[in-house]
């Protein structure tokens, strides 16, 4: 528009300031779109003023461990037959135009007296929707292996935020004893991991002791 008043616009004959006013105002109204554009990657990208941030998420971790009063195939301060976990997370904050794709992790250590493994990967449990039991994939699949090789044993999940946008969640998965207790069994050390889109990860670790 600009362009094309000074192409095809009159001459100022007149002892008065409109070509300069318009002038004016043309750069005023230009100004803030131009930084729009400038800033629109740190404002509107992921990662960006009005994405969520580490600080904007909670997350908690249940395991039925095992323990007094609590019939899971093994008997008090042994390492039950199965352990049931529970992953939750809510955020504090939204986000206006949520895409790509988050990972949850969840690992586990913990060995037998032998130093093998004590626990594995369990039957599937089913998710909500929006949320693919060992989707893997951009953004957040190398920041996800990389949480992932921190621990023995884990497993991912994918929550694909085109779907279910920034909303509270929940994962459960089952790690069934891989043979039986013996004396000296080690604690199972679990840590669940919310990454989101490849840029940061927060972690919420859990330790079951017999």
């Amino acid at each position: 528009v600009v362009a094309g008043w000074a192409l095809l616009g009159k001459p100022g004959v007149r002892p008065i300031p409109w070509p300069r006013l318009l002038s004016v105002l043309a750069f005023i109204l230009v100004t803030p779109l131009l930084a729009t554009m400038v800033f629109a990657k740190q404002v509107f990208d992921w990662g960006g003023a009005l994405d969520v941030q580490q600080g904007d998420i909670t997350g908690s971790v249940v395991a039925s461990c095992g323990g007094p009063g609590q019939s899971l195939g093994t008997t008090a301060g042994q390492p039950p037959a199965r352990i049931h976990v529970t992953y939750a997370w809510a955020w504090t904050k939204g986000s206006p135009v949520p895409s790509g794709l988050d990972v949850v992790v969840i690992g586990w250590t913990g060995d037998d007296a032998q130093g093998r493994p004590l626990y594995f990967l369990g039957p599937s449990v089913p998710t909500e929707p929006g949320i693919y039991d060992g989707r893997r994939a951009f953004p957040s699949i190398e920041m996800g292996n990389a949480v992932a090789a921190q621990s023995r044993g884990s497993w991912q999940w994918g929550v694909q935020l085109d779907e279910r946008g920034i909303s509270p969640g929940r994962i459960e998965l089952d790690l069934d004893r891989a043979r039986e207790p013996a004396p000296g069994d080690q604690p199972l050390r679990i840590m669940a991991s919310y990454v989101h889109l490849g840029l940061w990860h927060a972690d919420v670790p859990l330790t079951c002791e017999w």
